[in-house]
């Protein structure tokens, strides 16, 4: 199977958040692969992003992003886009993980007020 570059730098991209445990405030380009899994409304306000104040979703689902990121303006129930993409343990070997889960990760990312975050799933 052939990767194209933009695939390659994509995977590298993920992996190098993985491993390093680092979070970067994602790009449109940076979503590349991802597939939209849900579209729901935060359950209440946000002033912005925080890794300490888990996202709660209208249904149900919870995930903490990895950065900070104050919002100019709280935006009461904004709605949230959630993306999400399946990497395998052979991808993550070629990418240049040592020792990846065998079961390979879900990398997720949420776009809250055209903003995109890449966050962990906790529930």
């Amino acid at each position: 199977m052939r990767c194209g570059a933009k695939s390659i730098v994509c995977i590298l991209i993920i992996c190098a958040l993985w491993i390093g445990g680092a979070l970067v405030h994602a790009e449109e380009d940076d979503i590349a692969g991802y597939s939209i899994v849900a579209v729901s409304r935060l359950d209440g306000e946000l002033a912005g992003v925080d890794p300490t104040q888990p996202v709660i979703l209208e249904n149900g689902m919870m995930f903490l992003c990895r950065e900070t990121m104050p919002f100019p303006q709280s935006s009461p129930h904004p709605e949230v886009t959630v993306l999400s993409r399946n990497l395998t343990a052979d991808e993550l070997r070629k990418a240049g993980a040592e020792n990846p889960p065998p079961g390979g990760i879900t990398s997720y990312v949420l776009r809250i007020d055209g903003a995109y975050f890449e966050a962990e799933l906790i529930h």
